[in-house]
């Protein structure tokens, strides 16, 4: 995986996964994330389309991690190119933030539902019990 100069993890993100943070009105968690560098769409317009075809092609010509909760067709061709420790889906994000301790289990827990309201599912397994996954 490629890496920015001061050794963080390049992340290339995709909209579904931004609309996620910002409908929970809590950019900061991805600001917390001090491992990974997110590169967000308005440094790519000026040379790329819209689209998840664009970010996946960014992420696999320079091999960056991709932040996006797309499912389907979509993470199958990210799975196959890159493997899936290349994705970086919101519920990852969220326990990446409770390693890091940058909020706790119970938050994480209230930020799901939040998004559930807003008609967004994730992984339905506790995140005390993600947390311990590796």
């Amino acid at each position: 995986m490629e890496r920015a100069d001061d050794g963080r993890l390049l992340v290339v993100t995709d909209s579904s996964f931004l609309i996620d943070f910002l409908v929970l009105d809590r950019m900061d968690i991805l600001g917390g994330l001090s491992q990974f560098r997110f590169l967000l769409y308005d440094e790519f317009r000026r040379f790329l389309g819209d689209g998840e075809s664009a970010s996946l092609a960014v992420a696999v010509s320079r091999r960056w991690v991709i932040a996006a909760d797309e499912k389907g067709r979509f993470r199958r061709e990210l799975f196959a190119r890159l493997g899936e420790k290349y994705l970086l889906d919101t519920a990852g994000a969220l326990v990446t933030a409770i390693r890091a301790g940058a909020i706790t289990t119970a938050l994480a827990e209230t930020l799901r539902a939040r998004l559930r309201e807003n008609r967004f599912e994730m992984d339905p397994r506790p995140f005390d019990e993600l947390v311990k996954e590796e």
